[in-house]
């Protein structure tokens, strides 16, 4: 179980993540719902990935976001990323 800080810190990125990519956070959140434990992993990546980005370069383009959640997805979920990646990316 996460402290209280720990929750909080990453309930502040999810919200700041909600506000800055909203398509993408959308989709990641249902897929949590339909996935569980392999969804849940793959937004902690994310997130880690996003924010280590914007402390040390300018904001990552849609582009960015989506080659490296497309290099920790399963099968499945990347087949299910692929059809929003399209929609998200026109």
């Amino acid at each position: 179980m996460l402290d209280k800080k720990t929750l909080a810190i990453i309930q502040g990125r999810i919200g700041q993540f909600q506000q800055e990519q909203p398509e993408i956070y959308t989709w990641l959140k249902d897929k949590i719902e339909q996935f569980g434990q392999e969804a849940w992993l793959i937004w902690q990546a994310i997130l880690d990935y996003y924010f280590w980005q914007l402390v040390t370069y300018p904001t990552p383009s849609k582009e960015q976001i989506s080659l490296f959640i497309s290099g920790n997805l399963s099968p499945l979920l990347e087949q299910d990323f692929s059809a929003f990646k399209r929609k998200w990316q026109a």
